[in-house]
């Protein structure tokens, strides 16, 4: 697991290709604003708080992180700016998919 591109579902969930959307759109955001994602002390604490077994501790920074990353405005023009923001939605119910990914990025290239 690496914190920095990881979905906060990452820490309770199985392995699924939102997951995989998720942590390729946290590489595009990182790759064109040069910026850690806004909620990445929050996961690093959840990380920590997993290793000690701290179910509870992991729910609340989860939660936090959520919270932080519901928040994320990419400083990058469209149409990259809301295809970040849909690949790393904080709801994996409401990400994009892999598929969707790829149109958007046929459109855009």
């Amino acid at each position: 697991l690496t914190t920095e591109y990881a979905p906060p579902e990452a820490f309770y969930d199985v392995a699924r290709p939102s997951m995989d959307v998720f942590a390729l759109g946290m590489t595009l955001y990182k790759l064109l604003t040069r910026k850690t994602r806004p909620d990445f002390y929050s996961m690093e604490e959840a990380f920590d708080c997993y290793t000690r077994g701290d179910k509870n501790c992991v729910k609340a920074k989860v939660e936090e992180a959520k919270t932080l990353l519901a928040s994320l405005d990419p400083e990058v023009s469209e149409p990259y700016k809301s295809l970040i923001k849909a690949m790393t939605d904080p709801n994996p119910l409401k990400r994009i998919t892999a598929d969707e990914v790829a149109s958007r990025l046929k459109g855009i290239v």
